[in-house]
């Protein structure tokens, strides 16, 4: 194979079932149920592009690129001058963002080989894939493989090093129950922990179901908004009947839970439910509620219970809010992004950005609930 025989072509929708199987670790993440339903669920300023790389007639690639504008209103910035300075600059250069696989599924791929492709040739795809569809911004995900990435790192137009991670927690073939994580805890967590769950003891906690999402849509929004709100840095932003039309497609895969006080909705959480693994997605509550009840804290150690209780070996905890994370026993798995800029000045932003709102910091503090 050459360069010259690469030819990247769009696909006119999701990539049929078939061929999901062959690519991806469909028996991992159910990927082409949730393409389809990602689908219906897209955010009205995000498109969604599906590619497949030819080698004469032969598949050798998929890419799955998400497409949306970025503007400084994604960018939480408390000084006035520093905002309107970020407004200006970005209404006068549109940065439009190219993001391989998705946002918001940490599971999901975004760009997959033909098993056995050298390393030169996954370079020369992914060089052709940018040049033709890439877009001012483009982000090439998870990329595992050390001389591919080091490769793109040496380009001027590429961020020299993205090192990005996420929390995840080994669950333990003894705790078969959530006690058995709780004793497995040294006493000063272990107390804690009980602690934090007595706030909660009034609190209903339920799975619900399409019907019962459908009629508490609007509060699960807003709740999902009190979080996003806060962030310092968004990339890309859900809507109303999200979490609704991924339970409609993805049904047991993926789960919704309600946290009811007096029969009100004070917070949820949202997972994709995998055989050997749970990724939790999105969640929501009333910062107010969160300092009486400890909310996010509750959460977490539910969904050590669920992990428990449905019998998977990882819990997927997701890239925010690291300490948390840290205190119940989570620890941080690392990758790494290919980030490919087409003009210079938005690399120089990028640098300034980068590590004023980037916070996977390697420098968190050690935690060490575990007994053994």
């Amino acid at each position: 194979m050459n360069n010259q025989m690469y030819l990247w072509k769009l696909e006119q929708k999701v990539f049929s079932e078939n061929l999901v199987n062959i690519f991806f670790d469909n028996n991992t993440f159910a990927a082409h149920a949730y393409l389809n339903a990602f689908e219906n669920a897209l955010p009205s300023k995000m498109k969604v592009q599906y590619l497949s790389c030819y080698d004469n007639n032969e598949i050798v690639a998929l890419a799955i690129l998400q497409k949306f504008r970025f503007s400084a209103f994604d960018i939480k910035e408390n000084n006035f001058f520093k905002k309107i300075a970020l407004q200006f600059f970005f209404s006068c250069i549109p940065c439009h963002f190219a993001y391989s696989g998705s946002l918001f599924c940490i599971a999901l791929p975004g760009l997959v080989f033909k098993k056995n492709l050298t390393e030169s040739v996954k370079i020369d795809l992914i060089k052709a894939l940018v040049k033709k569809h890439g877009s001012t911004v483009t982000i090439i995900k998870d990329v595992h493989e050390v001389g591919v990435f080091s490769k793109f790192s040496e380009n001027d137009n590429c961020f020299p090093s993205v090192l990005d991670s996420t929390m995840e927690m080994n669950i333990k073939p003894n705790w078969l129950t959530f006690d058995d994580y709780l004793n497995n805890l040294h006493h000063k967590y272990r107390q804690r922990a009980k602690k934090v769950m007595s706030a909660f003891e009034n609190v209903v906690i339920k799975d619900l179901s399409v019907d019962e999402i459908q009629y508490h849509n609007k509060k699960i929004y807003q709740l999902y908004l009190n979080i996003l709100n806060k962030q310092d840095f968004r990339l890309g932003k859900i809507e109303l009947n999200y979490f609704l039309e991924l339970k409609k497609g993805l049904n047991d895969k993926f789960c919704v839970t309600g946290y009811f006080l007096n029969n009100e909705l004070i917070a949820f959480r949202s997972a994709f439910v995998m055989e050997e693994r749970i990724e939790i997605h999105f969640i929501g509550f009333d910062y107010n509620d969160n300092q009486l009840l400890q909310i996010y804290f509750n959460i977490l150690y539910n969904n050590i219970a669920f992990a428990i209780d449905r019998k998977v070996k990882v819990l997927e905890l997701g890239r925010t809010a690291q300490d948390a994370k840290r205190v119940v026993g989570a620890l941080p798995k690392y990758f790494t992004d290919i980030v490919y800029f087409k003009p210079t000045i938005i690399k120089k932003i990028f640098n300034y950005l980068y590590p004023k709102y980037n916070n996977n910091s390697t420098s968190q503090p050690v935690r060490n609930p575990f007994k053994d």
